[in-house]
């Protein structure tokens, strides 16, 4: 099965879509790949219709993909989209241990508070 994740939100594609086209539908720096969760190969950051990283190696699953995703909104400077703040709230929260844009999202420190 092919999947296709967009904004972190994982949704399958049909055999027949192209990733190509989902590279060139990017606004927002998201993941783009295929195959199973626990083995996405191809795996791609892309940007603005543009691969902005090839991701691969057997070390690279999924966690180190999004850390490597948030990494890139740093990197160029972009704000994350509205309707992904906590989600990505949470993952800096969980995967980097960062809490600093958590305190801002009430939402977010619930949910946290919830699953200790």
């Amino acid at each position: 099965m092919r999947w296709h994740i967009n904004n972190c939100f994982i949704t399958p594609q049909q055999e027949n879509e192209s990733i190509d086209a989902a590279i060139q539908e990017s606004v927002f720096p998201r993941l783009v790949g295929a195959g199973e969760l626990d083995e996405i190969n191809p795996l791609y950051i892309v940007a603005e219709g543009k691969v902005v990283a090839a991701l691969s190696g057997n070390c690279m699953g999924l966690p180190m993909a999004l850390i490597f995703l948030i990494g890139t909104y740093y990197i160029f400077n972009i704000e994350y989209p509205a309707k992904a703040k906590n989600l990505f709230s949470f993952l800096e929260a969980v995967l980097l241990e960062n809490s600093s844009e958590t305190r801002k999202r009430v939402v977010v420190q619930k949910f946290l508070k919830e699953l200790e």
